[in-house]
């Protein structure tokens, strides 16, 4: 199989989790809120962390307020300055002078039903909130703290991940058995145009994909762990947005895991946090990060390298040489892309 792309982060950082908010903060701080430690538990701690992946570094936040109603977190956001954190209830906590801030409840209209939220994500303006089955998504605007319905999903699901990448929300995978028959796994994709508020179809996940987590860099979406509809699955599939096409690594989760959360820094680091494996006995999993690029080979990071291996050939500072005819990598990158695509690249590339 090769190297191992995924690699465990060194420090103070054994985070024994499963089922929390996690959010990322200027592209170096990930916020982790609430979560389980035991498979039988049913409401949330209260413990909140900022772990500084620059120093690898772990901080304790103020603790959401206690209450004994608090319930599994959703996935949390950042917006605006703040951290977002969905259970039973909803707050937030002000990232300006983190160590010593205090939550603030947001208020909501009862019929928001916070309970019933699966997942939560930002645009940068609002927050979205997306419901287990057949429930209308909402819109929270902060400046205003109004709060929009949005139309539902085609498929009513849970147990879904999801990833904004600009005035796109993807709703990937999950789990479906809200039309009284057996319970039905999802490989299936619905895109939320965000300008619109409208729906479309998606590239369908290689495979189905439940609880899984998802995180972006770019334009790309990778989707790590969960289960299929068989085992634990220690696969990544990533999407590139700009082609709508999927990809599946060759470098996978070991051990495989539900539970745990995703974030992308910058434009390709992507770190896995917390979960766990094992069928009777909670068995947690470290922190780890790999590059996108480490993960997969896609034709626009081929197309690079060749663009500029072009161009130093017409330059005369590079020579071609023989190469294996059977090489796949090859033989897709010429199927995929023109002559005509090199020369106008490399035209823009030459140009003053």
């Amino acid at each position: 199989m090769g190297k191992n792309v995924w690699k465990t982060l060194h420090g103070p950082i054994e985070l024994k989790k499963k089922n929390f908010a996690i959010a990322c903060n200027e592209n170096r701080y990930i916020l982790i809120a609430g979560g389980a430690v035991t498979y039988d538990e049913i409401f949330s701690h209260e413990g909140v962390t900022m772990y500084d992946v620059v120093t690898q570094e772990i901080y304790d936040l103020p603790d959401l307020p206690a209450d004994k109603y608090l319930g599994p977190c959703s996935n949390g956001a950042v917006l605006k300055g703040y951290f977002y954190v969905f259970n039973n209830y909803i707050h937030r906590l002000d990232l300006s002078f983190p160590l010593s801030s205090r939550w603030e409840r947001i208020p909501c209209r009862r019929e928001i039903n916070i309970r019933s939220v699966q997942s939560v994500i930002s645009d940068g303006n609002h927050l979205y909130l997306f419901y287990k089955g057949i429930h209308h998504n909402i819109r929270y605007d902060p400046d205003t703290r109004e709060w929009n319905k949005l139309p539902p999903m085609s498929t009513p699901r849970t147990e879904f991940s999801v990833a904004v990448v600009k005035d796109n929300i993807y709703i990937l995978g999950g789990l479906d058995y809200f039309d009284g028959k057996s319970a039905r796994y999802l490989s299936s994709v619905e895109i939320f145009h965000i300008p619109s508020e409208s729906w479309r179809e998606g590239p369908s996940l290689p495979k189905p994909s439940l609880n899984a987590a998802s995180a972006v860099t770019g334009n790309f979406i990778t989707v790590v762990g969960g289960c299929d509809d068989k085992n634990l699955s220690s696969k990544s599939f990533i999407l590139d947005t700009f082609t709508q096409k999927w990809a599946q690594s060759d470098f996978g989760l070991t051990p495989p895991r539900v539970g745990h959360r995703c974030v992308g820094i910058g434009e390709s680091d992507i770190i896995t946090v917390g979960g766990s494996h094992g069928s009777t006995l909670i068995q947690h999993c470290p922190i780890e990060a790999a590059k996108r690029k480490d993960l997969v080979i896609t034709n626009w990071d081929i197309l690079g390298h060749l663009i500029l291996l072009r161009y130093l050939s017409d330059k005369g500072r590079a020579f071609p040489q023989k190469c294996d005819a059977s090489n796949t990598t090859i033989q897709n990158l010429i199927t995929y892309l023109s002559f005509d695509m090199f020369a106008e690249v490399l035209s823009f590339l030459a140009s003053p």
